[in-house]
């Protein structure tokens, strides 16, 4: 299961959103239904403004990222679960802070590359394999960048019933600078309504929740150590008629902590806000 807490570009890609009624009009079991050979196209875009103590000095930069992604289905594999090919057809990338300002455009390492990724109906990400060799420098990784990252929002298990809270816990890693990072969240689900969102008549759904880090890397022959804690607010459009997630928009903000050992020992702390958001492409 891959999931960022950074990647708040948190990009839901496409799918068949198969909604079914339960006893009542206004209930909603949702899971998501893929059809061979879809191809759907989203745009993705996402700010994180993040603040660093090194060394007694404060640290702050903003990092920009708009991208253009094609999804295209490979269909259920032999254990029912949902396969699609992911690629980033463009990407900008702008990075402002008080040390330095840099702008890439399109990186090599990344554009036209195919990622195939594996989720559970209901959108947990089982794996996510690079089938086309991947290279990300430095300021993509910084940004919250990671190719094994989650494209879709988990759907909750239980069915939402209109004004209802449901819950939900979901642990995920993301392998990160040498090693692994793990999240894990604690989210309630609200339906809100229906309205309608870029043409399309969709189901509103509030998801609040908590997250909670830990982890660990190598970076330049030294270890590093993360721990930190946060919480999220996101908000999905889904089209039922269509079946597919028309818009999703995110806010996470996290309180963490970098421990250096090795070479030099330091302890740096962290304090993010990642604002993103996804918006299907006719």
């Amino acid at each position: 299961m891959k999931r960022s807490y950074l990647v708040l570009f948190g990009v839901a890609v496409f799918l068949n959103l198969n909604l079914y009624s339960g006893h009542a009009s206004d209930s909603y079991k949702l899971k998501y239904k893929m059809k061979k050979g879809a191809t759907l196209n989203y745009t993705m875009e996402s700010k994180m403004e993040s603040l660093q103590e090194v060394m007694g000095s404060e640290v702050e930069s903003t990092t920009q990222i708009k991208a253009k992604i094609k999804i295209t289905s490979e269909g259920k594999n032999k254990e029912g679960n949902l396969t699609y090919v992911v690629v980033y057809e463009s990407m900008v990338i702008e990075l402002l802070s008080s040390m330095m300002d840099s702008t890439f455009k399109d990186p090599g390492g990344l554009i036209g590359k195919r990622v195939l990724k594996t989720i559970t109906p209901n959108g947990d990400q089982i794996e996510s394999v690079e089938l086309d060799s991947i290279k990300l420098g430095m300021l993509a990784q910084s940004g919250g960048f990671s190719s094994g990252r989650e494209f879709f929002p988990n759907l909750p298990e239980n069915e939402l019933k209109m004004g209802e809270k449901v819950s939900m816990t979901d642990v995920d890693s993301l392998s990160s600078f040498g090693g692994t990072v793990v999240s894990k969240s604690d989210m309630e689900f609200t339906l809100l309504g229906k309205e309608k969102k870029l043409g399309y008549d969709c189901l509103k759904i509030d998801v609040k929740g908590t997250v909670n880090v830990e982890g660990d890397g190598l970076m330049q022959g030294m270890k590093i150590f993360i721990e930190g804690d946060g919480d999220f607010q996101r908000t999905l459009y889904f089209a039922p008629k269509e079946g597919v997630l028309v818009f999703s928009e995110d806010q996470t903000d996290v309180e963490m902590t970098i421990a250096i050992t090795g070479q030099m020992s330091m302890t740096i702390p962290i304090t993010q806000a990642v604002k993103s958001n996804i918006t299907l492409v006719k």
